[in-house]
């Protein structure tokens, strides 16, 4: 994958429903949590987010529904609320990795790679066996050109936590870049084996394709991407790899979805711009207009996007 693809496929956020904070926990507390989780699972925001709030009204230090509550606000777009949540669990018990994973899949996803790498690294110090962190890890050091650092994460996670799509789809954009593509071809057909719907995997056959300049088996497997219905996070991923095998209008679309979800994504508006540049004609303004127009949406949610990257 391009190294803006591959930060789109990483991000892994994770629930927490174990201990609590500090003290005794109490029993309804725990049961809140449990039912929040299961309302976030179901993709009920609302109820997930009254039944973890109450669980913190009766303790007020529950680092698990704390974590839980930062979840719902990354759910719901809040970048911000959710920073605070999980800033407030490691400030309560510093060894609470999944909080600090959760801070670094936030900078990540923001592209503040320095400190994502920084919680990250703490979640590993708390847990060295957690995978998740391992690999948003991966992705930082990826994003920052750090290649062989990056596979080492990537192979770690593997061996660690099994061959996992997450884990294969790192990986392989790892070895993409590092212009391994025998490795990457091997790597991309086993998270294909292992699944087949998923639009990152294709994602990734995709831009190795592109890599090794066969355009045909490029095209056929950004034909299933699309198809895959692609999450939030993959639309950034489909816009740089329609923008790669030379197709800028398609990569406007795509970043143009990705942007509506979140206008403020600098990888998605930094994308729109090279792929206006690619695309030539009608002048930056006009095209965000147009591509605003597409989705529904006003050229001042780009322009937000935009102005993210140009600060």
């Amino acid at each position: 994958m391009t190294r803006q693809a591959a930060a789109c496929a990483a991000c892994v956020l994770l629930l927490a429903g174990g201990c609590a904070g500090r003290g005794k926990l109490h029993p309804t507390a725990l049961e809140l949590n449990h039912r929040g989780i299961a309302y976030l699972r179901a993709g009920d925001f609302k109820s997930a987010k009254a039944s973890f709030a109450l669980a913190v009204e009766y303790n007020a230090d529950y680092c698990d529904a704390l974590n839980n509550l930062g979840i719902v606000a990354m759910r719901q777009g809040d970048l911000a609320g959710a920073r605070a949540f999980f800033a407030k669990v490691v400030k309560l018990n510093p060894d609470f990795s999944d909080a600090w994973n959760n801070l670094g899949a936030i900078a990540l996803r923001t592209g503040e790679l320095a400190p994502a790498a920084d919680a990250l690294r703490k979640a590993l110090a708390s847990n060295p066996g957690h995978v998740e962190a391992r690999l948003n890890l991966a992705h930082v050091l990826l994003l920052q050109g750090r290649l062989a650092e990056a596979e080492a994460e990537a192979r770690t996670a593997l061996e660690s936590g099994g061959r996992t799509l997450e884990a294969l789809l790192v990986l392989g954009a790892v070895l993409v870049e590092e212009g391994d593509l025998v490795h990457a071809a091997d790597t991309a057909a086993e998270a294909l084996a292992l699944d087949g719907e998923s639009a990152g995997a294709w994602l990734l056959e995709a831009t190795l394709r592109i890599r090794m300049k066969q355009t045909d088996k490029a095209a056929a497997a950004l034909a299933e991407a699309d198809t895959k219905a692609p999450e939030e996070k993959l639309w950034t991923a489909l816009g740089a790899a329609h923008a790669a095998a030379g197709s800028p209008k398609k990569a406007l679309l795509y970043f143009g979805r990705a942007l509506e979800k979140n206008p403020q994504d600098p990888l998605a508006a930094a994308g729109l711009i090279l792929a206006l540049a690619a695309g030539g004609g009608g002048g930056a303004g006009g095209a965000l207009a147009a591509a605003c127009a597409a989705h529904g949406k006003t050229a001042a949610a780009f322009d937000a996007g935009v102005a993210a990257v140009c600060k």
